[in-house]
């Protein structure tokens, strides 16, 4: 999946890999356990989402979480594991004081009380394994045997009746069904595929959904807006001292193991 051509960075067109299995992209990406800052969630309630404010959804990020020392605000015995790495190879200081002689705010940990500036970064690692939604929630969930997990199937629409969700449509094996909710429908496919859904759904701004033939259920021109993500920068340099990952990653510069028959 691929951006429209951004504005900000010349027209180009940038990738957005997606992770089409269970635990979604969090069984792809970088691992990086980083919570939204505290003044994003504000900003949503002044904006209307009421109930996001930063005091309410703190209990649910503390909920989710297992770190240990983490802190007052921190987590301890939650489903996903964070830890730390170790820190040892001396590049890790040099890369945070490089920050900081640059005029950077530094961080002891950008999950706590300072969520700006160079510091190290906590991952959503257990036991030296990645932690992703699914080894969290789907896996347990699983084995107590009260959820029923359909693979190869993709969702079309919410079944939406009056102003209420109903039910899910998907397509599965080339067939389309219905599953029809006894209480309540969960829509949480991501930050691009959640706007999608709902779009095919007939929730989003009118004039776009009737551009694409799709009926209007409800108008929300909000749908599918103003999504900021991160960009990745790719840096190298040189250094001058053998203290780097390509000695563990390269087999060529790792002269023991060519002799073993790498």
């Amino acid at each position: 999946m691929s951006t429209e051509p951004e504005h900000g960075l010349g027209g180009r067109v940038i990738n957005l890999p997606r992770g089409k299995g269970l635990g979604g992209s969090s069984s792809i990406n970088g691992m990086c356990w980083v919570r939204g800052n505290p003044m994003d969630y504000e900003l949503w309630e002044a904006l209307g989402a009421e109930g996001w404010r930063w005091s309410n959804v703190l209990p649910y990020f503390q909920r989710m979480e297992a770190v240990r020392g983490g802190g007052p605000l921190r987590g301890t015995d939650g489903p996903v594991k964070v830890t730390r790495g170790s820190e040892t190879n001396p590049l890790y200081q040099a890369f945070v004081q490089a920050g900081i002689q640059a005029g950077y705010a530094a961080s002891a940990n950008m999950n706590q009380h300072q969520h700006e500036g160079f510091g190290p970064m906590e991952m959503n690692v257990g036991d030296g394994k990645r932690c992703s939604a699914a080894v969290a929630y789907l896996h347990p969930a699983i084995s107590r045997g009260n959820v029923r997990v359909i693979t190869g199937a993709l969702v079309n629409k919410v079944q939406i009746e009056g102003r209420r969700a109903v039910g899910v449509q998907f397509v599965l094996g080339g067939q389309t069904t219905v599953a029809h909710a006894k209480r309540e429908v969960i829509l949480s496919a991501g930050s691009i595929m959640s706007p999608a859904i709902l779009k095919r759904s007939g929730v989003g701004a009118q004039q776009e959904l009737r551009d694409l033939g799709i009926g209007v259920v409800h108008h929300s021109p909000e749908v599918g807006e103003n999504l900021m993500d991160h960009l990745e920068l790719y840096i190298q340099q040189e250094c001058i001292q053998p203290i780097t990952l390509i000695q563990q990653s390269n087999c060529l510069a790792r002269p023991r193991l060519v002799r073993s028959g790498c």
